[in-house]
């Protein structure tokens, strides 16, 4: 889709509410009127032991990273710098979680899990909204998408109709100066190679 170009997606937060609701594409409209209709709420947590096992469970992430992850929470909450938010319907069943973390007027969606068979009931749409409105209150100006480009989820967040921004990686080279001419030479002997049987 971006051509491996890395894209990352920003919504911008310093508008109105409804100006910011009314770019959303027609699926998370939908999903946001399905949620109102089953009773779904979202309310702030405390706890991100429930996420970061869920995120487990379901296979999000593996156990080093589940570690990392509660780590990582942990000194942000120290810092006061991040929120969580769950979805949860009239039983008390809880659809899905997600994690935000904070600073200045930037807010950065960094983590959700969404239980499969709570999928299409918008719980993940009433998760983002909520936490649009969550970030406004707060006079935080941007909600940053972290980059994500896997196709489901990338999907998901362009219905948001977050700002598209290109991100470079930065990479260090260790190598000598006979090791970098044997690599470009080795290159340039591909990319003839590639000419010739192309």
């Amino acid at each position: 889709m971006h051509d491996h170009t890395p894209i990352n997606h920003r919504l911008d937060l310093d508008r109105p509410l409804k100006n910011i609701a009314a770019d959303f594409s027609s699926s998370v409209t939908n999903h946001l009127k399905k949620a109102r209709q089953s009773g779904l709420t979202c309310r702030e947590s405390r706890d991100v032991m429930p996420l970061a096992e869920q995120m487990f469970r379901l296979g999000v992430i593996c156990r080093k990273e589940q570690h990392a992850f509660q780590r990582l929470w942990q000194a942000a909450s120290q810092r006061k710098q991040g929120f969580l938010l769950e979805v949860t319907d009239k039983a008390g069943q809880i659809h899905c979680r997600g994690a935000f973390l904070t600073f200045l007027d930037k807010a950065v969606f960094v983590a959700s899990a969404l239980e499969p068979v709570w999928k299409n009931q918008g719980g993940n749409s009433l998760l983002v909204w909520q936490a649009i409105g969550y970030c406004q209150a707060r006079g935080i100006r941007e909600l940053d998408f972290k980059g994500s480009m896997l196709a489901g989820v990338e999907h998901f967040i362009l219905g948001f109709h977050p700002r598209p921004e290109v991100y470079f990686n930065i990479s260090q080279n260790r190598l000598g100066i006979v090791e970098n001419l044997a690599y470009r030479m080795k290159t340039e002997a591909s990319n003839i190679v590639k000419k010739f049987n192309g």
